[in-house]
């Protein structure tokens, strides 16, 4: 599974964020809404992870979500993914996605 992030500010950083659940929150400070919440939250934070603005992706190991400790998806299992990003001296997300994995 690959993530894909577009439109963010160019030369601007951000990384993905994974959760169990999902509730919307706007953070002081920032621009935009967290849709991601619940028990299990975790960063995308590894070399080759943080992702520079106009674009950027990252391939998902499902078998090691970043969580504490890692966690392999199991089938039935939704988790929930979104891009935290620099906004021109804020902060802001992008849509959050939903994926139910079989």
């Amino acid at each position: 599974m690959t993530l894909l992030a577009e439109d963010l500010p160019p030369g601007e950083f951000g990384y993905f964020i994974v959760g169990s659940g999902q509730q919307q929150f706007v953070p002081p400070g920032t621009q935009g809404t967290i849709c991601i919440a619940g028990g299990a939250l975790g960063r995308f934070l590894q070399a080759g992870q943080i992702i520079q603005g106009p674009a950027g992706s990252i391939a998902v190991d499902l078998t090691s979500l970043p969580l504490s400790p890692a966690h392999a998806v199991q089938p039935g299992e939704t988790w929930n993914f979104q891009c935290w990003f620099r906004d021109l001296g804020s902060s802001n997300f992008t849509d959050a996605v939903s994926v139910t994995f079989l």
